[in-house]
């Protein structure tokens, strides 16, 4: 939550007035950075969750106390998900795309993680209820951290590629540019990164109960 805020502070910045000037480019590269740095933190936080919830033993945000299953560390943990890397639907060197969801559900069940079904339930869903809060009901277009990644890649790719990843986000939202996408306003007078932020902290949210 402190990250993100933090991230979302840096997005928030004003840009300067006049494209001649300098700053353009800073606030572009700083915009640019924000997706970078959310995408990131996503997927530590599920890595995180994931590896802490195989080998310690915790209590859970509404007190529920939990055990791991298997008495592990986390190199017995990441070398467990490695042997058994066939059963992980997306990975790279040795660990599963903590960010992309299908990859974390799989790495939960796979460790027996206590707390799996709340771990698949708020990471796993399509889109959410609200881009607010849980309970305002504003449908969400679509999965939060496939529309972060879809940005993020053509952000540090820029292939073409990557740009026909983002054609259906730019055609959604009439931009034309990256930064015009993550400007785009969207259900309760959000932009939608700053609804990105909020989709995440939500999903953290449910994840840790």
């Amino acid at each position: 939550m402190v990250e993100c805020r933090e991230i979302s502070d840096v997005f928030a910045f004003p840009a300067r007035n006049t494209r001649h000037d300098v700053g353009i480019g800073s606030h572009r590269v700083a915009r640019e950075g924000c997706v970078i740095a959310l995408h990131d933190a996503w997927n530590r936080f599920c890595r995180g969750i994931v590896l802490y919830s195989a080998y310690h033993s915790f209590v859970t945000r509404s007190g529920v106390v939990h055990r791991p299953a298997m008495g592990r560390n986390q190199r017995d943990a990441l070398l467990h998900l490695k042997v058994n890397a066939a059963s992980i639907s997306s990975k790279s060197h040795g660990e599963p795309n903590w960010y992309i969801p299908a990859a974390t559900i799989d790495a939960a069940l796979l460790l027996q993680v206590p707390n799996s079904s709340t771990i698949s339930a708020a990471v796993g869903v399509s889109s959410l209820r609200s881009v607010v809060s849980p309970t305002a009901g504003v449908q969400a277009n679509s999965s939060p951290p496939a529309e972060i990644q879809s940005v993020r890649n053509y952000i540090a790719h820029r292939g073409s590629s990557a740009g026909k990843r983002i054609k259906p986000l730019k055609a959604t939202h009439g931009a034309s540019n990256v930064l015009q996408i993550l400007d785009a306003p969207v259900a309760g007078g959000l932009r939608l990164f700053d609804s990105w932020v909020s989709d995440l902290l939500d999903m953290a949210d449910f994840a840790t109960r």
